[in-house]
């Protein structure tokens, strides 16, 4: 695994000391949480029969990571392996060389019973007291949404909640009720995530859902576009942003899997949020002879970036597949599969380094009003740990009138 970054070149920018810090972990001390649908769960007065079982998970687990920490590089295998320490937790060493123990959690019997999430929920969110944004981040195609806990704890050490639900165990290729599942989990977060955190954090992490963005990886960017077009029934809550990691939308052109989402016609979404498209130059190329891209290009992030209306941004990965955002482990056979079917890069951590650092940026722009870090990437590339592509943008300067930017 070749996990060098561009600026450990000659001549590279990757690490330029003005280079933007959001790249590395940064200064919030990050938990994560499963919240578990079903008659056993002890978070909850009710239990729910129709919710789908997180497949990666077999209760509650707390887990907590530390900010602002630098180690060597982990092999794929790294995350995988763990020891036992004597409270009875489980010890792992993790993408940026932290080791974090994972407990039972449980919430105190005295809290007052709240109604359960319509999905099992991965929580990673700010250690430290304060309110904070909320991102909602949807799983790809039949995986987990823990292969992405690597990312999300990166995204969450800048201060904000992430929220990951799992929407299936196995699923067919209609994404009509996983959209409207997805839009159920959004609608309950206005009574129910508050309520949802393990003690000790419940009193004192508080989420901002006047501030939520939505972002989906493969399939799942397809579900947060479908949702913010209104496909199915409407949610409760506002959306301010919205992100696409490498999204897909079947299996190639007149090929889209329903319900329709693309357009495939220039700024035709309906909606204006502002959009990030993130995507992967190896995705649309085949593994081998007899399996087809993970990422067609008739049915992936360019046109997704075409479809949407300004304020817009885009960048491709240029060396980069679309399972490269998960972690450098993914347990199972799913897990396996991401190394097999896709075609990928040589370094899972340098393509979630950047898209983290990405993501960060585009969250403080848009949530924040905190645009140096966003101003940073599109307009000095070379500051990049990894080489882009692409690097596009069209932003709304004057009413009616689109600023556009195009880097190759």
């Amino acid at each position: 695994m070749n996990c060098k970054s561009k600026g450990d070149d000659p001549g590279g920018g990757g690490d330029h000391p003005k280079g933007p810090s959001i790249y590395s972990h940064g200064g919030f001390p990050v938990a994560s949480f499963s919240v578990e649908v079903g008659k056993k769960n002890r978070n909850f007065g009710s239990s729910s029969d129709q919710a789908s079982p997180n497949p990666n998970a077999g209760g509650q687990r707390q887990q907590t990571v530390g900010a602002n920490s630098s180690g060597p590089s982990v092999p794929p295998t790294g995350p995988c392996v763990g020891t036992t320490n004597r409270s009875g937790g489980s010890r792992s060493s993790l993408n940026n060389g932290q080791t974090a123990t994972t407990f039972a959690a449980s919430r105190s019997p005295s809290l007052a019973p709240i109604t359960p999430p319509p999905k099992p929920l991965l929580l990673v969110f700010p250690a430290t007291e304060g309110e904070y944004p909320v991102l909602v981040f949807q799983h790809g195609f039949c995986l987990v949404n823990s292969y992405y806990s690597q990312l999300l704890q990166h995204v969450a050490s800048y201060g904000f909640i992430v929220v990951a639900p799992q929407m299936y165990t196995i699923s067919g290729p209609d994404a009509t009720r996983e959209i409207a599942d997805a839009a159920k989990v959004i609608s309950w977060m206005e009574r129910g995530l508050a309520a949802s955190f393990p003690e000790p954090f419940q009193h004192t992490v508080r989420p901002n859902l006047s501030k939520l963005a939505l972002a989906g990886h493969s399939r799942g960017g397809k579900v947060v576009f479908g949702i913010a077009k209104g496909t199915t029934a409407p949610i409760s809550l506002n959306i301010s942003a919205l992100i696409g990691i490498d999204p897909v939308d079947g299996t190639g052109q007149g090929k889209s899997i329903p319900p329709p989402v693309l357009n495939f016609s220039k700024n035709s979404f309906g909606f204006s949020l502002p959009t990030l498209v993130i995507g992967s130059g190896l995705g649309p190329i085949p593994k081998g002879l007899l399996l087809p891209p993970c990422a067609p290009a008739e049915v992936g992030h360019r046109v997704y970036y075409a479809d949407s209306s300004p304020p817009k941004y885009h960048c491709v990965l240029k060396d980069f597949g679309h399972m490269d955002f998960l972690d450098d482990c993914t347990k199972g056979l799913r897990g396996t599969l991401s190394y097999c079917v896709c075609k990928n890069g040589s370094c899972r951590k340098l393509a979630r380094r950047f898209t983290g650092g990405l993501l960060v940026a585009f969250l403080k722009a848009v949530l924040l009003q905190d645009r140096e870090d966003l101003d940073t990437i599109f307009n000095r590339p070379a500051l990049a740990p990894i080489q882009l592509s692409l690097l596009e943008k069209e932003e709304i300067v004057q009413a009616g009138s689109p600023a556009i930017q195009k880097t190759s």
